[in-house]
């Protein structure tokens, strides 16, 4: 998994929440019975698509990966994935004394050993 892949799950995420929701919209129609006057009906669905697929497939590879580390980088990655890389925000979310540099150091050391 490449630092930038990683750094996709919150755009992904919105992504899946947005193709989830329903998709709602009003068409007009004719009566059945007489007088046969047009009238607004209102039509709803859900979509399925390939693109809510892929995007459901790529999030749960970075939640595999997140949960593929220890305890301590799991929360580094939670959090990132979370709050993006505001490291000040990153940096009291996993409540450490260090300074938001040596946390964003600490993370772009994960994605190059591997």
């Amino acid at each position: 998994m490449t630092k930038e892949q990683f750094e996709r799950y919150s755009f992904i995420c919105r992504q899946i929440r947005k193709l989830s929701q329903p998709v709602q919209d009003t068409v007009m129609t004719s009566s059945k019975d007489f007088p046969w006057g047009p009238h607004i009906t209102a039509i709803s669905g859900q979509q399925d698509s390939e693109l809510l697929r892929q995007y459901k497939a790529e999030k749960q590879e970075i939640e595999a990966f997140i949960n593929s580390h220890k305890d301590e980088e799991k929360e580094l990655l939670q959090a990132v994935a979370k709050y993006g890389t505001r490291w000040d925000i990153v940096r009291r979310d996993i409540e450490s004394w260090k300074s938001p540099d040596a946390v964003r150091k600490k993370y772009e050391r994960l994605f190059k050993r591997d």
